[in-house]
């Protein structure tokens, strides 16, 4: 047999080199060998996704700190990965400014009283800071959030119509990041990308360590699994270990992780 020409679909995910070799340098100092490399959405996908969601179509939506992330599934797949330069600091530092406070009282009001959607009564609102107790409105803690989460939803919508899947993922989008904890976030992404919205939660690992199911730990989660299934394929090929060991122990690893955090 004898060809001409061959094609290949393929998604190439590019990162600047320095970073790269930061992080592995990171991981070679902590004493640690990583079996795979991957973005951060596309491992947080494999803690909170299900097959039927990887197959008929759904997109994750990591909201972190400087950055969100979002990658596309389908047809049992991945699709699509990309990177908003915008995250939960921004709307941290939103507040400081409009609220015309530090960044630490910002943050504690944008956890502890704002709201990502719908409109409630004005009403005064507190943060106690040493000794001293400050106030602000709801009606401006919202708008303030509501703006900057409006632009965050725009750039993510962007990158989905980039994917061609702009509101059309039957399974809709799930969230996860520190920024998923916001109140009426979930609310908030129905209403700006057009489909169904969820926080994300790892399930599965029910007594390992205390709040693994937050969103905030998808990404940890997703990322030891990976790790433990680049480890398994390593092992079957080189014959060195049993099928499946590190699948298999992947519960304890985490469960040593985690134990460090607890309080």
């Amino acid at each position: 047999m004898s060809g001409t020409r061959l094609e290949i679909n393929a998604n190439v995910v590019s990162a600047m080199t320095p970073y790269v070799k930061n992080l592995e340098k990171a991981s070679e100092l902590a004493t640690v060998a990583p079996n795979a490399t991957v973005p951060s959405v596309v491992a947080a996908a494999k803690a909170v996704l299900t097959e039927q969601q990887i197959e008929s179509g759904v997109a994750v939506i990591d909201l972190g700190g400087s950055t969100t992330g979002i990658s596309v599934f389908e047809e049992g797949d991945l699709q699509y990965v990309g990177v908003v330069p915008m995250g939960g600091v921004n709307i941290t530092n939103d507040l400081a400014i409009g609220l015309k406070t530090d960044p630490e009282i910002a943050e504690q009001v944008k956890l502890q009283h704002a709201v990502a959607s719908g409109s409630r009564e004005n009403k005064s609102v507190s943060v106690k800071q040493e000794k001293e107790v400050l106030s602000f409105n709801t009606e401006d803690i919202d708008e303030i959030v509501g703006a900057r989460l409006e632009e965050i939803f725009e750039l993510i919508n962007k990158e989905l119509k980039k994917a061609g899947r702009a509101g059309q993922l039957p399974s809709g989008v799930v969230l996860v990041g520190g920024t998923a904890n916001l109140k009426g976030i979930a609310e908030s992404a129905k209403e700006h990308l057009g489909v169904a919205a969820r926080i994300g939660k790892a399930s599965g690992f029910g007594g390992v360590a205390d709040n693994i199911d937050k969103p905030e730990y998808a990404t940890v989660v997703g990322l030891m699994l990976v790790d433990a299934e680049a480890s398994r394929e390593r092992t079957q090929k080189s014959h060195n270990g049993p099928s499946g060991a590190s699948l298999k122990n992947a519960g304890g690893f985490i469960q040593g992780i985690f134990s460090r955090f607890k309080m």
